[in-house]
């Protein structure tokens, strides 16, 4: 979900931090996985989107594939 605080630009899910910006250049909102409940995430995990409203389900997508990907390789 989206953080309520607008000066924070950030998304939250499954205790996932992600980062919200937005190109003017582009006409599009993009941001990264910044951090999980425990630790900065390492990898480079992007989404992007046309609104805001499908920029937090890019997020929620992205975070929901990073987990199985985790789990798939015993990482996570």
């Amino acid at each position: 979900m989206i953080d309520d605080n607008a000066q924070a630009h950030s998304l939250h899910y499954r205790g996932f931090t992600g980062s919200v910006e937005y190109s003017e250049a582009d006409n599009v909102y993009h941001g990264r996985i910044l951090s999980d409940a425990f630790s900065d995430i390492k990898d480079l995990v992007t989404y992007k989107a046309n609104s805001i409203s499908e920029l937090n389900c890019a997020f929620i997508e992205v975070v929901d594939d990073y987990v199985l990907l985790e789990a798939m390789l015993n990482v996570y």
